[in-house]
This record gives structure tokens, sequence and C-alpha cells, in this order.
């Protein structure tokens, strides 16, 4: 059974030819592999940043999950808002297409990167250059739907400075609004002298952050439009399609 949200209206200002729009769907039957699933409002978060120990504060690095499938990755990007100083807007824009589970790592380099975590980044860009007082905006179709750290005033109770801060499972996206019980933070200098993340006292958990509402246990729910997809102005059908474990 599939259970959706009745019509959604949107009313723009003049000038505006459409809107942004979050919604979400539920799917549950009787086959005990399948317990149900719920729509994400963003098939993509900001699981993790880290500003490195090693001389010029690398590797930098922002982690991105991927909730559920994305076509189109041009449709993304993502900004930092460094020093309290504010939103710098869209900086990056991501490329190709992404899967559900996929983790994408942005840095500054791959050298530090490679030695420090034992893998290459997914893309470098300066715009992952974060230190411990910068946050993270991530954008789709120009809007924001995910939001790491306040975008003005200081750091107090999530300075990553020489640090980390990663996201709790099954938490996010925040839209615009930064929520800091959704994170986990090292505090800062907590990987001074560290040279790898395997042997650093404060092990950064890079790669382990998981989101199950990209659909149910044993099931998975698609959608003809994704929550958070740009909506023209008109009408619009969503279709949802729910599909349990047998098929």
């Amino acid at each position: 059974v599939v259970t959706c949200p009745g019509d959604i209206t949107v009313s723009n200002d003049l000038g505006d030819c459409g809107a942004i729009v979050n919604f979400e769907a539920t799917a549950t039957d009787n086959c005990s592999t399948f317990g149900g699933g719920t729509a994400p409002s963003s098939p993509m978060v900001i699981s993790g940043v880290f500003d490195g120990p090693i001389t010029g504060g690398i590797p930098k690095v922002v982690e991105f999950y991927v909730i559920s499938d994305i076509a189109d990755l041009s449709l993304y990007g993502f900004g930092a808002a460094n020093n309290g100083g504010g939103t710098d807007g869209q900086e990056y824009t991501f490329s190709g297409s992404a899967n559900a589970g996929d983790r994408i790592y942005i840095s500054t380099e791959i050298t530090a990167f490679t030695s420090y975590f034992g893998f290459a980044p997914t893309d470098t860009d300066s715009d992952a250059g974060i230190n411990g007082d910068d946050a993270i905006e991530l954008f789709y179709n120009g809007s924001v739907i995910d939001t790491f750290g306040a975008l003005t005033g200081g750091n107090s109770g999530w300075n990553y400075t020489d640090g980390w801060a990663y996201r709790s499972n099954n938490t996010g996206p925040d839209g615009s609004t930064f929520v800091p019980g959704n994170w986990t933070f090292s505090g800062a200098n907590a990987t001074d002298n560290c040279t790898t993340n395997a042997s650093c006292s404060s092990v950064f958990p890079i790669g382990t952050y998981t989101n199950s509402s990209g659909g149910g246990s044993g099931g998975t729910i698609s959608y003809s439009h994704q929550p958070g997809d740009f909506f023209p102005v008109g009408t619009t059908e969503v279709t949802v399609t729910a599909t349990d474990a047998a098929g």
C-alpha cells in the first residue's frame, strides 16, 4: 500500500516561474522483508567535513551521501560560508550521475587525501578549502537543501579546526537550518600530529553514514519526480512506485 500526500499547492511571488517542492510518501505490505519506506526529502545530504592536521591544514574534505538515485548531478552543488561571513552561494557544481548509497568526496588535492585515508577523492576543487569555522550549504537548482554549520557568527559548539564533524545515520537533509544534534564533533585539534586516519586517536568515521529513507527494508520506492525537484508553474502529476523484496 502506497500512501501519498494530498494535492500540494504552492503560491509564488510575481515573476517566479516555479518552486522547489518537498513531499513524503510511505509504503507497506504484508511481507516480512518489506516493512515500509519513506521518501527522502532530498536525494543527497552533507555527511561529513574534515580539516586536516598536515601542514597547510590538509587533507580538507567534504563528504556527501546519495540517498536515492540521481540521474543528473549537475543540478546539485555546494558552497562554503567562510568565517561566519554569511552565504557565498553555490561555488561548486557536481557532474555525472550517482546511485543510491554512493559517497562523493570533494577535496582540495589528491596526494595528502590519498595518503591519509588510503583512497583517492572523487574530485578536487579549491572550494573544499574549509577551515574549522566554515559552514557548508548543499544546493539543488539554486536552492539550499542541506546545511552544516552556522552561516553567520562564531563556531561555538561545532568547531572542527584540525578535526572533523560527521552526520548521524538516518538524519538529514536539514534544509537551510543547521541542526547540531544531527552531528558528532571531534572538537578542535583532535587530529593534531596524526599522519593517517587509521592510526589517529580521533578517527574520522569517513564512509560510514547511512540513510535508509530511500526505501524500506528489502524494498524500494521510486518516483517520477524526486522530492525536492523544481516544479514549473501549472499542475504536475507525481507517480510513486513501491517494489517489495519479491519484486
